[in-house]
């Protein structure tokens, strides 16, 4: 029963507006009610994570028994740079160093992350390659059905 559901965090880097706006909407067309209190949150790559942990922090502390949490990104539809603009920030930001790198994109901060590991292209793929076979198996064995629903979308031509 939606009506049970007392809190939605989603977790949204690249949040267009007014940031909660795609979440909330999001809740009331999957049928939530007004009364599911609603909130999104920003914390970079981990955004839909720190989503997760956030709810289960509200049902560990009887704050609510009954919650959402998950995460949203469409790295197609916003530059992951449009919504710093250099111009509207202080200059103190371009004198600390640290304030400074908050501008960096987030690639580059993974290619610097890398580096400072040594972690390779070729290991990064080999990862990838690795965590595919082991979901395609997955597949293959039965065990992630239960986790697979499936959604009907309209695709737009640009």
């Amino acid at each position: 029963d939606k009506k049970l559901v007392e809190d939605i965090t989603i977790g949204n880097v690249l949040q267009p507006g007014a940031a909660a706006n795609s979440s909330r909407m999001g809740a009331f067309l999957a049928g939530y009610p007004e009364t599911t209190t609603n909130n999104t949150i920003n914390r970079f790559c981990s955004s839909g994570l720190q989503a997760v942990a956030t709810v289960a922090n509200q049902i560990a502390s009887h704050q609510i028994d009954i919650g959402i949490g998950g995460g949203v990104e469409s790295m197609s539809q916003v530059g992951m740079t449009d919504s710093v603009n250099p111009d509207h920030l202080a200059p103190a930001v371009f004198e600390c160093e640290q304030a400074r790198n908050c501008m960096m994109p987030m690639g580059l901060t993974s290619e610097n992350v890398a580096e400072q590991f040594g972690i390779t292209r070729e290991m990064q793929d080999k990862m990838a390659e690795s965590s595919h076979a082991k979901a395609v198996n997955a597949l293959k064995q039965g065990w992630s059905m239960s986790e697979i629903t499936p959604y009907e979308t309209i695709v737009k031509d640009k």
